[in-house]
């Protein structure tokens, strides 16, 4: 019976095409609150959830006993970053419950043309970091170069000599980055990235063409950096390979912390690190994912990066870090999968996983936002689960209603928009 009621809730919604609403009344639904579910009416008056019965109801929706929650945040992608395939991928995210997304680099030229697609009540809320800061021949440099030998930026790209300055920003000294920043701020990034890769090794790398994309920024540059970016009011995000690396951005007063140390070599974030991290509320972001790349070619190695794995992140979990989940898995995931493989380390119960997901994940994404909570006052955003999934947690997978800012949607994705 309640299975025939959700089928036939979710045939009456729409995610492509919005419906105007003015204040509908949602019904027997269990309303999360941040630990666990209530039963409650909640009143959605045009964008925003409200307690108060409004003084005229257009709609009441029987949720028939199903758990609500806010929708899922991907902290790390880049797939939404081009026009490939973009009509699908917005599709898959919003399938998935993934209203928010912050992509870690892009080409503000791509964006320009892009912007139409996102952002909007029915589409996925994006953010984009342009022209990543490294050092010289550092990461993202190699990747960009391969990636226009195969082709794969004809129409954007003419020559290699023109991805600088937009598929990265390379600088060697204080006065390059001086003379670079203004470039970089005029591009309107929503928030700065930079690459700290093997920065203990900075000297021996630097020079050597064997390190090519292997290498990142001066660590010493680091505090300016983070001083430019904050001046312009920007919250800037460190990519880390090492522990070395976390130490210095933390050190440095980094708002976000990219990746986990250690893809390579056993690598445990110091004690004092974390606490800070924790002090400064500086958000990491774990991208488990990334070690499965590894997992059938190298089975045993595997199993120790993703024990080391689940020791930092109880370290990190234990000095009170705010953590958000993100996958860095373009085209492959929309942080799903990274929830679950989070899951199977046993580092966190699934409440602990449901809050970082849908509620720190998104609002770190978005500060400023009232998103991330089914609270008076917020975006009416919200996902409409069968099941509960603090009993089970696969329940995030069966959603059968999806509320973005006060619009029920359907699983069509948006038209994209030139």
């Amino acid at each position: 019976m309640r299975t025939l009621f959700l089928f036939g809730l979710l045939s009456c919604c729409s995610l492509g095409t919005p419906v105007a609403i003015a204040s509908d009344a949602y019904v027997n639904g269990r309303w999360y609150d941040g630990e666990g579910f209530s039963s409650r009416t909640v009143y959605v008056v045009g964008e925003r959830i409200s307690y108060t019965v409004p003084g005229q109801i257009d709609n009441t929706y029987d949720l028939g006993g199903a758990y609500v929650i806010p929708p899922f945040g991907e902290a790390h992608n880049h797939d939404l970053a081009s026009d490939y395939e973009i009509q699908q991928r917005v599709n898959e995210y919003l399938r998935d419950g993934v209203f928010y997304a912050k992509m870690q680099s892009a080409f503000s030229t791509e964006i320009d043309t892009l912007a139409a697609n996102f952002n909007r009540p029915d589409s996925v809320d994006v953010v984009f970091a342009f022209a990543p800061l490294t050092g010289p021949g550092g990461h993202p440099i190699g990747i960009r170069e391969r990636f226009f030998e195969r082709g794969y930026y004809e129409g954007v790209f003419e020559s290699k000599e023109e991805i600088a300055g937009i598929g990265y920003t390379q600088v060697e000294t204080r006065q390059d980055l001086l003379e670079k920043w203004p470039g970089l701020v005029a591009q309107k990034p929503d928030f700065v990235k930079f690459m700290l890769s093997y920065s203990e090794e900075y000297a021996l790398r630097k020079d050597d063409p064997e390190f090519f994309g292997q290498k990142g920024i001066d660590p010493e540059l680091v505090p300016d950096l983070v001083e430019l970016a904050h001046a312009a009011d920007l919250r800037i995000t460190a990519h880390v390979n090492t522990a070395a690396d976390f130490h210095h951005a933390v050190a440095a007063g980094v708002d976000e912390i990219a990746h986990l140390p250690g893809s390579r070599a056993i690598e445990i974030i110091r004690i004092g690190d974390a606490e800070l991290a924790a002090e400064n509320d500086v958000a990491v972001i774990a991208t488990v994912s990334l070690t499965t790349k590894i997992r059938d070619r190298y089975p045993e190695y595997y199993k120790a990066v993703m024990a080391q794995h689940a020791r930092n992140l109880q370290r990190l979990k234990d000095s009170g870090v705010r953590l958000l989940i993100g996958s860095d898995m373009p085209f492959r995931d929309t942080s799903v999968e990274e929830a679950f493989l989070l899951r199977e380390l046993g580092v966190f119960s699934d409440q602990e996983l449901l809050q970082m997901w849908c509620e720190t994940t998104p609002r770190g994404i978005f500060p400023g936002r009232k998103i991330g909570r089914l609270a008076e006052g917020y975006e009416a955003s919200f996902l409409v689960l069968a099941e509960n999934p603090i009993e089970d947690f696969a329940a995030v997978r069966n959603i059968v209603l999806r509320v973005k800012q006060g619009q029920r949607l359907t699983l069509s994705a948006p038209e994209a928009v030139d």
